[in-house]
């Protein structure tokens, strides 16, 4: 036989293929193992696929009837098949993601479909990191740790991270250099220094003793683990690291300051003070700052600001917008930190997908010193996550009483209740006015236009008994887009009902997006810093 003119694995993946999304279907069992068998045949059949085909022999082959034949066929001639490309077409994209989880299987996925409404990976990460699987026939707790496990392993090979990821890989790079490399100073600059929503790679600037990068870069190659070098340069070396994230040193030595810098970025925000600094007579690139074609020396990063006359810019504003003309004002906000939280809401037991139980909760707020913590399990619509009933409401209330008598820290009674597809909440406002706060968030049919989106949320506000409006756009980061609202509308809206908005922390969410924060300042409107995740 001659060479082989097609892929036998590419015919049976193909084949694969359409047997897992018809077991998502819930097609019948005979018709899903009849292509599982045949993808099998094709696997381990001797001779060249295509000569079997163009003979006829392969419909003699048992397994293969006349309507797989033409099937696979129609790939071996074409290297297409419309039925498997109108059966994709059948079932959300997202879904082949999750096809990627190993251990999990059709039979699985389409339960966590149709019981969850989870269609990508990001989706199902949260879903798992809010023990909604455990609610789930057949999950338990072994299985949705292994779960994570996998989504880990599938996200070390994106090329995005959440801000959460790229902690882990920040801190072990600072660790790294502090055990390992003899240095002056470094900082890891860049998207992560600005702590940005998502992070593509970690950036590095080194003021090392050793100022022959040779040394360094050997060393780095030599030590860090499992790590694949891209790139080398005489004072720079990239490399993805074992978490999938690309590292990149840059070597500094009377430039630190600068590149640590210029590194930082944005670009917009690069481009913007570029602007500034030659209407000083000044010049920015890449290389330094320069006036009359000399390179000014900075020993530190505010030397760099107060050349130019305006007050520090903190990283994580420098992405462009209007900090520049706040700092020529000297109006640049003052960011939080741990010791300006006094208290938390949005806190979920397992009383509904919290993994704690209200006694661990308010035990550990009170142990980190909070004046107040809010209870806000999920309301009744949201069967998935244990959503409370009018009955379990009552339980929960009378077990926060008792807490209350053995702990100091003030206990404050909330929901997170449904905002249904009309704008309405899942509890009666007889059950809302008995809440000390009320956060209300959409959690179904998020295919909306921006006008049904925008006045299903206000109209929710007009309940005189909403508190706070959760998670806005209902976005999950790397997962999903939020649905289209009108945010200066809600904004807007919510200053004159007193609505407070939430920023929600959990690192899915980051939602509202923090942009709009300070519009909403401007608007009188509060913003609630919450985290809808246990302890």
């Amino acid at each position: 036989m001659g060479e082989e003119t097609v892929d036998k694995k590419f015919v049976a993946e193909i084949l694969d293929e359409i047997a897992d999304i018809l077991e998502l279907k819930g097609e019948i069992e005979f018709k899903v193992m009849a292509y599982r068998k045949a993808s099998r045949i094709i696997r381990e059949v001797k001779g060249d696929l295509k000569e079997l085909v163009d003979s006829g022999e392969l419909a003699k082959v048992k397994g293969i009837g006349p309507n797989l034949f033409e099937k696979i066929k129609e790939i071996v001639d074409t290297g297409h098949s419309k039925y498997y490309e109108e059966l994709k077409k059948s079932i959300p994209e997202g879904l082949f993601e999750l096809l990627q989880v190993r251990g999990l299987g059709p039979k699985r996925i389409k339960a966590i479909y149709e019981k969850l409404g989870v269609t990508t990976l990001a989706e199902l990460e949260y879903a798992c990191r809010e023990n909604r699987l455990l609610k789930l026939e057949g999950f338990g707790k072994t299985i949705q740790e292994k779960v994570l496990k996998e989504i880990e392993r599938l996200k070390r090979s994106a090329e995005y991270h959440l801000l959460s990821s790229a902690h882990a890989v920040a801190e072990f790079v600072d660790s790294f250099i502090r055990s390992n490399l003899d240095v002056i100073d470094f900082t890891i600059t860049g998207s992560w220094r600005r702590r940005k929503e998502i992070i593509r790679d970690i950036d590095v600037v080194i003021n090392a003793k050793e100022k022959d990068f040779k040394g360094i870069k050997e060393t780095i190659q030599k030590k860090f683990p499992s790590a694949k070098i891209l790139s080398v340069d005489h004072n720079f070396i990239s490399l993805i690291s074992e978490f999938g994230m690309q590292v990149d040193f840059v070597l500094a030595d009377e430039d630190y300051a600068f590149k640590v810098f210029y590194t930082t970025g944005s670009k917009e925000f690069l481009s913007k003070i570029g602007e500034y600094f030659l209407k000083s007579g000044l010049k920015l690139n890449s290389d330094g700052i320069f006036k009359n074609g000399e390179k000014i020396k900075f020993s530190k990063e505010e030397q760099i600001f107060n050349k130019l006359g305006i007050s520090f810019i903190p990283p994580e504003l420098r992405e462009g917008l209007d900090e520049i003309d706040l700092a020529l004002k000297g109006e640049i906000p003052e960011l939080l930190n741990e010791k300006d939280i006094i208290g938390i809401f949005h806190v979920h037991s397992t009383y509904s997908d919290g993994s704690d139980t209200l006694e661990d909760m308010i035990a550990e707020c009170e142990r980190v010193g909070l004046k107040f913590v809010g209870i806000a399990d999920h309301s009744k619509s949201a069967y998935y996550a244990g959503g409370l009933t009018e009955d379990r409401l009552e339980q929960q209330w009378n077990e926060i009483d008792n807490l209350q008598k053995k702990f100091k820290i003030k206990i404050l009674k909330g929901t997170e209740v449904d905002i249904l597809p009309d704008g309405s909440l899942d509890y009666s406002d007889e059950i809302l006015s008995k809440f000390d706060f009320v956060i209300a968030s959409i959690h179904s049919r998020f295919k909306m236009t921006e006008e049904e989106a925008t006045q299903r949320i206000i109209k929710a506000m007009n309940n005189p008994y909403v508190t706070i409006l959760g998670h806005p756009t209902g976005r999950l980061l790397l997962g999903r887009e939020g649905y289209p609202v009108n945010m200066k509308k809600i904004i807007d809206e919510a200053s004159k009902l007193g609505v407070a908005i939430e920023f929600n922390a959990n690192p899915h969410r980051l939602d509202i997006d923090w942009r709009f924060i300070r519009y909403a300042i401007s608007k009188g409107v509060k913003t609630v810093a919450t985290a809808s995740v246990s302890k």
